[in-house]
This record gives C-alpha cells, sequence and structure tokens, in this order.
C-alpha cells in the first residue's frame, strides 16, 4: 500500500520511481522537476538493497548533499536469498544522509515503523475469533526446501 491511500493531503502528489527512465521526454521532464522542487516523501517497500532501485536511492541520496529535504518512510530490504537471509546489516544507501528516517526492516539501522498498510481500516474492525489459525504463504515459498 502507497501513503497515498491513507493521506488525502498526498492524493495527486505522488511520482513513479521509474519515471526516470521513461522514453518519454515530458515524462522524465515532470519527475525532474518534482523531486527538483519539492521536499519528498520516499518510501515505501523493499527500495534499499536492490539493483532495480539502485540508481533511483543513490539520486537521493546525492539529492541530500544539496540539502533536499527528503523523508525516508518505511523503506527496507527484500532480501530474498536463503544463503543471506537475517544477515543482512546494513543498506546500500547511507540513511543518515536524510532528514528523517522509519525503516520497516526490524533489526536494522534507523528507527523502525510499521509498513503503513498498518492504516487500513480493516484493522480498525472488531473480528469474533471462531476459526483455527491458517498460514498464507507466497507461492514459491511453499515450493522452496526447509
Amino acid at each position: 500500500m502507497l501513503l497515498i491511500n491513507y493521506f488525502d493531503v498526498l492524493k495527486g502528489k505522488s511520482l513513479d520511481i521509474f519515471d526516470y527512465k521513461s522514453e518519454d521526454k515530458t515524462i522524465r521532464t515532470h519527475f525532474i522537476n518534482e523531486i527538483s522542487n519539492r521536499s519528498i516523501i520516499l518510501g515505501g517497500g523493499g527500495l534499499l538493497n536492490r539493483e532495480g532501485f539502485a540508481l533511483q536511492m543513490k539520486m537521493f541520496e546525492k539529492l541530500t548533499n544539496k540539502e533536499k529535504k527528503i523523508v525516508l518512510w518505511g523503506v527496507g530490504h527484500n532480501e530474498k536469498s536463503p544463503k543471506t537471509y537475517g544477515k543482512v546489516s546494513k543498506y546500500n544507501i547511507d540513511i543518515n544522509k536524510f532528514g528523517l528516517v522509519g525503516t520497516r526492516d526490524y533489526s536494522m539501522p534507523g528507527e523502525y515503523v510499521p509498513c503503513v498498510s498498518c492504516l487500513h481500516p480493516i484493522f480498525d474492525l472488531k473480528i469474533d475469533n471462531n476459526k483455527e489459525i491458517g498460514i498464507v504463504l507466497h507461492k514459491d515459498t511453499i515450493k522452496k526446501a526447509a
């Protein structure tokens, strides 16, 4: 879920993190203008330590050197390799350069913040529990050996 789903003040003010490499010059120019001229709330999800987001995250880190106001909210890594799961201890950017940082990786650097989806109204519903507990797994998780 996105921050814009929970805060009306942010509606219509989001950017796609991949617009920086759009082949459409208008989209690229809009992206450049928006990140250059506005304060930024960047998040959430697995934006850190992922090759697909490395260029963008390094760009945002460099913008902090120019006193750009950038908040990281609910960012983290999505470590999927069984060899390194639970062993990641640092991020591919220096989160200390950002104005305010809340990461969703509990034992990692930065203040811990839960994913913004915790604000979903379903969590405010009173539900009578009369069912057994179930487990939901990603389809690929079931295929992996323990």
